[in-house]
C-alpha cells in the first residue's frame, strides 16, 4: 500500500510538470486527477479534473470523471455529482452505465422514485448486459422496491449463471423477503462457486442456525477454517455457533 500510494504521489509530481508544460492539453490534467485521487487527494483530483473538463467541454468521460469525485468526496457534494451525471445523461441519454450511475446517485440521496425509473431504463437499454441487472438491482433494493430486485438480479443470473456474487445477492434478498429456505440455497451456490469467500460463509453458516440447522451450519464454518485455517471472521462465527463444540486445546 505506501508503495502504491509513493508510486501515486510521484505519478502525480510529474503529471504537475507536464501540466506546466503544456497547460492546455486535456489529456494530461485528466491523468493528473487520477494519479492525484489514487495519491488520496481529492481535492487536487477535483482541480484536475475542472481543469481538463473545462478545456474539453464536450468530453463526457471527463463529465463522469468530475461526478464520480464529487461523490466520493462528501455527501455535500452529492448535488454537485447529480448535476453532472445528469447533464452527461443530456449528451449519451440512452448510455446505461450512466443511467446506473445517475441512478445510484439519487439512491444515495433517497430520490427513489427516480432512482429506480433511472435503473429501469437502464435495464430496457442494455437488456443483456448482467451486469446492468445487478447493478440495478442493487438500486431497486435501495428503493424499498425488493419485487423489482429480486426479478433484476434474477435476469442478471439468466445471463451469467455463474457469477458467485449475484447469487450471493439473491440470497440477501430473498432472506430479507423472509424466504430462509431459498436464501440458504442461494447462498450455498454462491459459496460453492467461491468457497473461499469467508464472510459469505459466515453469512450463510448464521441462515443456518437460524434455520435450526446448526450441525451444518458448525461442519460449513469448520469445512471454511480448513481452506482458511485462523480465520478471524469464521473463528468468531464458529464461537458464536458454538463454542462448546470447539475441541480443546488438550484434546480432552
Amino acid at each position: 500500500l505506501c508503495s502504491a500510494r509513493g508510486a501515486a504521489d510521484e505519478a502525480s509530481a510529474l503529471l504537475r510538470q507536464a501540466a506546466a508544460a503544456d497547460p492546455e492539453n486535456p489529456y494530461i490534467h485528466e491523468e493528473l486527477s487520477h494519479a492525484r485521487r489514487q495519491a488520496d487527494d481529492l481535492e487536487g483530483a477535483i482541480a484536475a479534473a475542472r481543469e481538463a473538463l473545462r478545456l474539453s467541454p464536450a468530453n463526457t468521460t471527463l463529465l463522469r470523471l468530475l461526478s464520480d469525485l464529487h461523490s466520493t468526496r462528501s455527501a455535500a457534494d452529492l448535488d454537485q455529482a447529480i448535476r453532472l451525471a445528469r447533464t452527461l445523461i443530456e449528451a449519451i441519454p440512452l448510455d446505461p452505465g450512466h443511467l446506473v450511475h445517475l441512478a445510484a446517485l439519487l439512491a444515495r440521496r433517497r430520490e427513489y422514485g427516480e432512482a429506480a425509473a433511472k435503473a429501469a431504463q437502464a435495464m430496457t437499454a442494455s437488456p443483456a448486459d448482467g451486469n446492468v441487472w445487478r447493478e440495478c438491482s442493487e438500486i431497486l433494493s435501495m428503493a424499498g422496491e425488493l419485487e423489482g430486485a429480486l426479478e433484476a438480479v434474477r435476469q442478471a443470473l439468466t445471463r451469467v449463471p455463474g457469477q458467485a456474487e449475484y447469487h450471493h445477492h439473491l440470497g440477501n434478498l430473498l432472506a430479507r423477503g423472509g424466504h430462509l429456505d431459498d436464501a440458504i440455497q442461494s447462498h450455498a451456490r454462491a459459496l460453492e462457486i467461491a468457497p473461499r469467500e469467508a464472510y459469505w460463509r459466515g453469512a450463510l453458516a448464521r441462515e443456518l442456525a437460524s434455520a435450526g440447522r446448526l450441525d451444518e451450519a458448525l461442519r460449513l464454518i469448520d469445512e471454511g477454517l480448513g481452506i482458511q485455517p485462523g480465520h478471524e471472521h469464521l473463528t468468531l462465527v464458529r464461537r458464536e455457533l458454538g463454542s462448546s463444540a470447539m475441541p480443546s486445546a488438550t484434546g480432552g
